[in-house]
């Protein structure tokens, strides 16, 4: 096959793939994470394996056959990472706007849980606002690391109905609209 000249991480509610436009060699990254962290990675490689010390992982996947790297749970932020093809490095882009990946469940009762990626490390506001526009919950303020952070917002105190999740940084919004059924 054709070397790979750039590809792609993506992380899909906690299932990362790498697109790439052609042959990958190799993939090496660093995770720091929360204490609840897990990981799996795929078989589908030459080799895969990884090694988890206190609060960071480093995993390593040689020659991957399929787009998926690997599944896993919790907070996490990349800190290194490495991909090649046979001859050398590999130029890799990775989200550079916030992301509010699919809540769940939804619809939900009581509780949801949504992941919101950042791209650097900034000032977050996420807050829940009804569709008259009111805000009507708040799921984080302050500085928020890079990377992915799980929220769960608990509406129990709320009725049936559409709200939207918002969340605004320095230069980004996204949004998203979840249903509650009581």
């Amino acid at each position: 096959g054709i070397d790979a000249t750039q590809a792609s991480l993506i992380d899909k509610n906690g299932v990362v793939t790498l697109k790439s436009n052609g042959y990958i060699g190799g993939v090496q990254m660093t995770l720091s994470h929360s204490n609840d962290f897990s990981i799996n990675l795929t078989n589908n490689a030459l080799f895969s394996d990884y090694v988890t010390r206190e609060e960071e992982t480093t995993l390593i996947i040689v020659a991957p056959y399929s787009e998926d790297l690997f599944t896993l749970t919790g907070n996490y932020q990349i800190t290194d990472m490495i991909v090649a093809n046979s001859l050398g490095e590999v130029d890799v882009s990775t989200p550079q706007i916030i992301t509010l990946d699919p809540a769940y469940p939804n619809p939900f009762n009581p509780s949801t849980t949504i992941r919101l990626y950042m791209p650097t490390e900034s000032i977050v506001n996420v807050k829940v606002y009804n569709i008259m526009g009111q805000a009507v919950g708040r799921l984080y303020e302050g500085v928020m690391s890079s990377g992915y952070t799980t929220l769960t917002w608990d509406a129990s105190n709320l009725s049936s109905g559409v709200y939207i999740v918002r969340a605004v940084s320095d230069q980004h919004i996204a949004s998203q609209k979840v249903m509650l059924i009581k």
